[in-house]
């Protein structure tokens, strides 16, 4: 089966989900995790697998998950409906899902469209078209939002979930791009790479998927490696895969020759067999990448020469690299894009 064809049957089971179960994100970001009632404390970052085991993944205000389960503690058990998930164990598609706190979700949700992303790392939305006006929320990188029917000098009118209008600075959000998609591939990629370079230097969270927060200790806030191209993707308009297997699988194929910047190289690893994917980096130009590792515990700029010892242009799909010449040990390196393709450009995306 194409992988365009795969796309459309995944986004296209949302219709299926009873209206009632659906449920949507009104806290700026909210984890889910692998089992419920854990021991919430405050965080300090950076978070490594070994911190944080349960940690699964994060959704972001006005998403939407499915409810399967609740427990007397306040606790829920949801699909999200926004992160798509290949489930290897099973082979079949799904979504990402775990428990999370129920009082972080709504039932009433958008009716309208999005129509900008949050592009700044961290913005207020305020009452008023003015920063002395009362600060209503505040809203991470990657947050999609419906736009009102009104602009003022500087600031840009918003619909929030529970259908009040409130205000943010219009230099904080950015038109989604995929609709010009067809007029400038180039305007979109550019747009990828000054997005990610906005993450340089901010610490590596375990399955995180927002921006990092110096105030939000009692949630861990920032990005693994498939968390930032997640981000980044979101905020020009596409909704990826959650993690970097899975984003893998819908990739088109390219060679490393061919890259441009906004596509992606993943790693598997010699210890896995090279059977999955456990990394991957988004490609800036030249020869450089920008990934979050947990070796660097942070997000960082880094060359294919100091990876591998070559230029990009020497690498092949499918090459192995082991032992000194790549600081991953034995690993199996693969190029793929969301844009090159023409049948992946025409797949259904944020609506």
């Amino acid at each position: 089966m194409k992988k365009s064809m795969l796309l459309v049957m995944v986004w296209a089971s949302f219709s299926l989900h009873a209206k009632d179960d659906v449920m949507f994100v009104a806290a700026p970001v909210a984890s889910v995790w692998e089992l419920p009632d854990l021991n919430i404390k405050s965080f300090t970052l950076p978070l490594i697998s070994d911190d944080l085991p349960q940690h699964l993944t994060q959704v972001l205000y006005g998403e939407r998950v499915e409810i399967v389960e609740r427990n007397k503690a306040g606790w829920c058990k949801v699909n999200v409906l926004d992160q798509a998930h290949f489930n290897r164990k099973v082979g079949v598609w799904g979504f990402c899902d775990g428990w999370m706190f129920e009082k972080d979700l709504q039932a009433k949700g958008y009716e309208a469209s999005f129509d900008v992303a949050v592009t700044e790392l961290w913005a207020a939305v305020h009452s008023e078209p003015n920063e002395k006006s009362p600060e209503i929320q505040r809203l991470s990188f990657g947050t999609l939002l419906p736009i009102g029917k009104n602009r003022r000098e500087g600031w840009q009118e918003v619909c929030l979930l529970d259908g009040k209008i409130a205000f943010i600075k219009a230099s904080d959000v950015s038109q989604l791009l995929v609709s010009k998609l067809h007029k400038s591939e180039l305007l979109l990629r550019q747009c990828m790479v000054e997005y990610v370079h906005k993450f340089l230097g901010l610490p590596y969270c375990w399955d995180g998927r927002c921006a990092y927060s110096k105030t939000l200790d009692f949630i861990p806030t920032s990005v693994d490696c498939s968390g930032l191209v997640n981000l980044v993707y979101s905020a020009c308009g596409f909704r990826l895969p959650r993690h970097a297997h899975s984003q893998f699988m819908r990739a088109m194929p390219i060679e490393p020759k061919n890259m441009q910047p906004g596509d992606l190289m993943f790693f598997k690893r010699g210890k896995h067999n090279f059977d999955r994917v456990n990394h991957v980096l988004m490609y800036v130009g030249g020869d450089e990448f920008i990934e979050a590792t947990e070796s660097s515990k942070s997000v960082r700029i880094i060359t294919t020469q100091i990876f591998f010892g070559k230029s990009l242009i020497e690498l092949k799909n499918g090459e192995h690299f082991s032992g000194g010449s790549s600081r991953w040990g034995d690993i199996e390196i693969h190029c793929g894009s969301f844009l090159a393709s023409p049948e992946l450009r025409n797949e259904p995306r944020i609506k």
